[in-house]
């Protein structure tokens, strides 16, 4: 539906219990809106996509073309990492298929970072038609003023959205802290999100 704060912009839904399903209804819209652009936010597992992918987005951008629109992926979720197990380790490579087949009949791709953008160009540039675009993520609330005791001094106060999963490099986020606070000694760090149990390794260990 509608955003209340916004019915100029025209929403519909796509139904579907699946993806190519949802995809094709998907398609009807746009189809009879006649776009100039059609931008997917895409990630491997998106409208149901079972763990073995789908061709569900790769026949949304043939479609789209077809009718004469542009076609932009905006990706931030790729595909699952090799895993030993057999089931997983299928899964990420047929994810990792089914990006570079959407890859290959879109007109631009952009992902959230520099890394996964480089990432992009060196697995799929066969593919590619022009290198990937990096659209970060920023903040999804409104800054709150913050109060200042009397008299306190005014310092960077600096958040990261993240927990404490396995990966994360909290070590990195340390040491860049730690050039900031060399030059501001009463700046902060405010680790933003749920940590976890205290009694996690992961969590003593931040």
């Amino acid at each position: 539906e509608r955003h209340p704060q916004a019915l100029e912009i025209e929403a519909r839904a796509a139904e579907g219990r699946l993806p190519v399903v949802i995809a094709r209804n998907v398609n009807r819209s746009l189809q009879a809106f006649g776009p100039t652009d059609v931008l997917l936010q895409y990630t491997s597992q998106m409208w149901g996509t079972w763990r073995f992918g789908s061709p569900a987005t790769v026949d949304l951008a043939l479609a789209a073309r077809r009718a004469g629109a542009r076609f932009t992926v905006f990706a931030h979720e790729l595909y699952v990492p090799f895993k030993r197990r057999p089931d997983l380790a299928v899964a990420a490579a047929t994810q990792r298929l089914q990006l570079g087949a959407l890859l290959a009949v879109s007109d631009r791709a952009f992902v959230t970072t520099q890394t996964r953008a480089e990432m992009l160009s060196r697995a799929y540039r066969t593919v590619l038609r022009r290198p990937p675009g990096v659209v970060r993520v920023g903040a999804n609330a409104l800054p709150v003023p913050r109060r200042l005791a009397p008299g306190a001094p005014s310092a960077p106060r600096l958040g990261i959205f993240s927990t404490a999963a396995v990966g994360k490099r909290f070590d990195v986020v340390l040491e860049s802290f730690e050039l900031v606070w060399r030059e501001f000694p009463q700046a902060e760090l405010v680790i933003i999100g749920n940590l976890g149990p205290p009694d996690s390794p992961n969590v003593r260990s931040v």
